[in-house]
């Protein structure tokens, strides 16, 4: 099956959501909390895909997931505590990653984040964080799958998640050069 990152479109917005409702429920089921206090919604899928930094993970020709590719610093990253970042700036973040029930543990996700990083790698830059609840451990096994280190903890600062305490892991970029 070919698998594809793109730019999202307003119209892959109703199977967007589709795919955060299965997520959420995938995460409640297992007893993490993440995602359960509203947030991501409508609005932030909506705000991503206008802001040009939403994603769309296309599976056979379907949206089977999503992502957003953020850019520039982060201020949840800045207070980085039992640890510190190692990678050099610039840096790009993954956050919202999400695939459809269908797509779970068919390295989907996996496709996505190493497609994400091609991108942030050809906008310039040479590291690539992201943060994810610590039970979370699917996440967090594909990160490590994908050379993603974990590097100490953040507080979420603003919105429906503040003051939740997230794991913050980061993964260098190699230049296409050195490779």
């Amino acid at each position: 099956m070919e698998v594809a990152l793109r730019r999202a479109r307003e119209a892959d917005l109703p199977r967007m959501l589709e795919i955060l409702k299965e997520a959420k429920a995938f995460l409640r089921a297992n007893g993490v909390d993440q995602w359960q206090a509203g947030y991501p919604n409508e609005a932030a899928l909506r705000e991503d895909i206008a802001a040009g930094r939403g994603y769309a993970l296309e599976c056979g020709g379907k949206v089977g997931g999503f992502l957003a590719l953020c850019f520039g610093e982060e201020a949840d990253y800045r207070g980085i505590f039992d640890g510190a970042w190692q990678g050099k700036e610039p840096y790009a973040c993954i956050h919202r990653l999400a695939v459809s029930s269908a797509l779970r543990g068919t390295g989907a996700a996996r496709c996505a984040v190493l497609q994400a990083e091609k991108i942030a790698r050809g906008c310039g830059a040479l590291t690539m964080r992201v943060d994810t609840h610590e039970k979370n451990l699917p996440m967090q096994r594909m990160l490590e799958r994908c050379g993603y280190v974990r590097r100490g903890k953040i507080i979420i600062g603003a919105g429906l998640e503040a003051g939740t305490e997230r794991i913050a892991l980061e993964k260098v970029l190699t230049s296409c050069l050195e490779k």
